[in-house]
Parts: C-alpha cells; sequence; structure tokens
C-alpha cells in the first residue's frame, strides 16, 4: 500500500497547552487521541513517515496541525490504521470519542480530525475502520518500517 487513509493513535502522558499553527493554543487534557488523514497525494505513505518524524525530533518542520501535538514531549504515536480507501472523513466522524474542534479539518467540511478519550482509544478506531472498510491494517509504531511493510 503506497496511498491510504491513516490513523495516529497518540498518547499524551500529561495535560499540555500547545500551539498549533493557525488554529492558535489548543489545552489537550492527558489520555488518548486519534488522528485521521490522507496519504493519496504526492509521497503517498510518506507523509506518515513524516508525522513520525516530527514526534520522535528527527525533523522539525510541522507542516499539518497533528505534527504540533505529536512533536510534544508529552505525547507518543503508539499505533497506526491504515485503509487504502478513501474514507479520511467518514473513519474519523465514526471514531467514538470527543472531537477536538478545527483540527486537522481545513481542506474539508468535517468538524474535526481529531478525537479524545481520556481511555484507551484503540478499539473505537479499530470499530471505525470496520464499519467504513472492506479491509484496513494496523501496527504498532515501532513495526511500521517502510522497507518491511511497503
Amino acid at each position: 500500500m503506497e496511498k491510504a487513509t491513516y490513523t495516529l493513535l497518540i498518547k499524551l502522558s500529561s495535560e499540555e497547552t500547545v500551539e498549533v499553527g493557525s488554529l492558535g493554543y489548543i489545552k489537550f487534557n492527558k489520555g488518548f487521541y486519534s488522528y485521521t488523514g490522507s496519504a493519496f497525494g504526492p509521497g503517498g505513505i510518506k507523509r506518515i513517515f513524516n508525522h513520525i518524524k516530527i514526534s520522535e525530533g528527527q525533523k522539525t518542520r510541522k507542516r499539518w496541525h497533528i505534527d504540533y501535538l505529536s512533536s510534544n514531549s508529552s505525547s507518543e504515536i503508539k499505533e497506526i490504521f491504515l485503509t487504502s480507501e478513501k474514507e479520511e472523513c467518514r473513519i474519523a466522524e465514526r471514531i467514538d470519542a470527543e472531537p477536538i474542534q478545527s483540527f486537522g479539518c481545513s481542506d474539508c467540511k468535517c468538524g474535526s480530525h481529531l478525537r479524545y478519550r481520556d481511555s484507551k482509544l484503540s478499539e473505537k478506531v479499530r470499530e471505525s475502520f470496520s464499519k467504513t472498510t472492506q479491509k484496513f491494517e494496523e501496527y504498532r509504531k515501532q513495526e511500521f518500517k517502510i522497507e518491511k511493510n511497503f
């Protein structure tokens, strides 16, 4: 799979206030976040690797809203879900968790592509992908390697 709709599962270990580009300062509660995005443009899933490199401090240039949250020292990308189907908005909307208004959806009419729960979110994301797509893949961050999987 070279292009995909993806969801990143992020754990935030403490409450943080983060400046998120044009959205300004946003208070993020300690807990779990899911960010759903699209990697169908140039570069495809390399966008996901860019998010991971930013979250690990290997890159510093932030391009998308999620990069501001994931680059915070209290956050960690834990899991990645992928499908080859173009279902970014439907997947994001179906995740049963609190939306963070206007986050990650500047190129569509959705209210948000970032969801929050104070408890683990993996099962809610899995349910959303199952209800929306024919087939999806799930990886722990450390298993997600371009050489191995793509």
